[in-house]
């Protein structure tokens, strides 16, 4: 029998036990377990097992480690961030400021395996910050650009390959008189330099520009081929990591609808697209099962587009993630609402209200955000 003096976390427990303990806790929680004593401190910074700890976490269906991270309205950098989690359960959900070191002047391009990449609003350089270990990256060395151009889109992934973490920035080729002539630039983190390539040749651009979804080893963009807007010819743009080469993903056969906006999203780790259909008042949501298999994609849901209590109706919508009971948190002018297929409440005149509108205490501002995984995965390289 140990004695009290031998009473540790090793003594009464074998290694293998305490090690699945851990890759079960909150990032929080095992930044405060590394002071318990050196071999704790080891096993939790070993690289190996934040890996193990990011894979648990991310097919964790309770959402526990999901966190929506949000900027202020002010502008000087502040970042307030609450838990998807609570957002469900809790209508009146409270976010926790976040310590952003960078402050002003940095723009959000995406998050991936608890990483959150952000651009320079000059497009110089990237950074990647990491906000459950608040550990942030160096600069990325400068990235130069013919002329004044303004990204047409970007995007941040993980190329397996590599084991690499890269950010895409898409530019027009101001060298060519052609408009939809452009430049890529692809920084993998940790490198010296970024990579570029001309002439790459699009028939459409992007409609979400800051909001390439990555979907295995894969950055997609919604684009419209055509000239006008009030006739679009949708297409997906994908870019792949790991050969850093563009190509076009197969969109389902939208039928009858005609979708005169289209964006797309993630849910259960398959690529999804969503449009308003005006002919029905519906938002239906398609979803890729297997990535880049035209006959894969399925009509996944159809959410009402009711009315509000104010008389208009909701005039921008797309999914951000789904609950294990099949509730969908959405995004929305208004901000979050949350969507839930077996509740069905009634407000005026019997109309069908299926929405609720979470109240996150201390944000006002919903544009820019993202919604991460909390990891130990460490930015600097």
């Amino acid at each position: 029998m140990a004695s009290e003096k031998d009473a540790s976390p090793q003594a009464l427990f074998p290694c293998d036990v305490i090690y699945e303990i851990l890759l079960r806790l909150p990032v929080r929680s095992l930044l405060r377990c590394r002071c318990v004593c050196k071999q704790w401190k080891s096993m939790i910074s070993d690289t190996h097992f934040a890996k193990l700890h990011l894979s648990m976490s991310t097919v964790d269906p309770t959402l526990t480690h999901h966190r929506l991270l949000i900027p202020t309205r002010n502008g000087n950098g502040e970042l307030g961030s609450c838990s998807v989690k609570s957002i469900f359960n809790n209508p009146l959900t409270l976010s926790e400021d976040v310590d952003f070191t960078m402050r002003r002047n940095y723009q959000l391009c995406g998050s991936c395996n608890g990483l959150v990449c952000f651009i320079h609003q000059s497009q110089t350089h990237a950074r990647l910050w990491n906000p459950s270990t608040r550990l942030l990256s160096r600069k990325t060395p400068s990235m130069y650009v013919d002329g004044d151009e303004i990204a047409l889109f970007d995007g941040f992934g993980y190329d397996h390959v590599s084991d690499k973490y890269k950010v895409v920035l898409v530019f027009r080729d101001p060298r060519s008189n052609e408009v939809h002539k452009t430049i890529t630039k692809v920084y993998a983190f940790g490198d010296r330099s970024w990579k570029t390539e001309r002439n790459l040749k699009f028939a459409g651009y992007p409609v979400s520009m800051h909001d390439g979804k990555f979907v295995c080893g894969n950055l997609n963009w919604v684009a419209n081929r055509a000239k006008s807007i009030n006739r679009p010819e949708w297409e997906m743009l994908s870019f792949d990591l790991g050969k850093d080469t563009f190509s076009n993903v197969l969109l389902p056969d939208f039928g009858d609808d005609n979708p005169l906006y289209l964006e797309q999203a993630v849910l259960k780790d398959c690529l999804c697209v969503s449009y308003d259909c005006e002919r029905t008042h519906l938002m239906v949501v398609w979803l890729m099962k297997e990535y880049g298999v035209k006959e894969s994609w399925v009509k996944f849901m159809v959410i009402p587009r009711v009315e509000l209590q104010i008389g208009g109706f909701i005039p921008y919508t797309k999914p951000w993630c789904i609950s294990k009971k099949g509730a969908v948190l959405l995004y929305t002018t208004f901000g979050p609402a949350l969507y839930d297929p077996k509740v069905d409440r009634q407000i005026g005149a019997g109309h069908p209200f299926y929405l609720v509108y979470p109240d996150v205490k201390g944000r006002d501002i919903w544009f820019n955000q993202c919604i991460y995984i909390e990891s130990l995965v460490s930015p600097c390289f």
